[in-house]
């Protein structure tokens, strides 16, 4: 593992939002400057909505990210696109600030040289 990152949506969104552009750009410049990096983007969802709509939105977001690499010019080939709908909370879904740090895209970047 090199290092992980973390990407918020608004409620029911899979939009990029301009505060998660730096993110991004700084993941970026990170895998340009070694192809040993693979890329995992892992989408998911608060607790909010049906169960079938998470794992939808969770794929929304993930792909959204992946396809946001890709456009930058990573290869498709590097990028694992997972997604988890509700499964896999890091906070409470009681609170309106946990459910914020629950509707994320984990983007988790691998070194896979031996």
């Amino acid at each position: 593992l090199i290092r992980s990152y973390s990407i918020n949506f608004i409620i029911g969104k899979a939009n990029l939002e301009t505060f998660s552009i730096p993110t991004l750009q700084e993941i970026l410049e990170t895998i340009r400057k070694d192809p040993n990096i693979m890329v995992v983007v892992e989408g998911h969802t608060d607790s909010t909505g049906p169960t079938e709509f998470n794992m939808y939105l969770s794929k929304q977001r993930a792909d959204m990210v992946s396809s946001w690499l890709v456009q930058n010019g990573i290869s498709s080939k590097r990028i694992i696109t997972e997604w988890f709908g509700n499964t896999r909370p890091i906070s409470e879904n009681s609170t309106i600030e946990g459910r914020w740090k629950n509707r994320r895209v984990e983007i988790i970047l691998l070194n896979t040289e031996s």
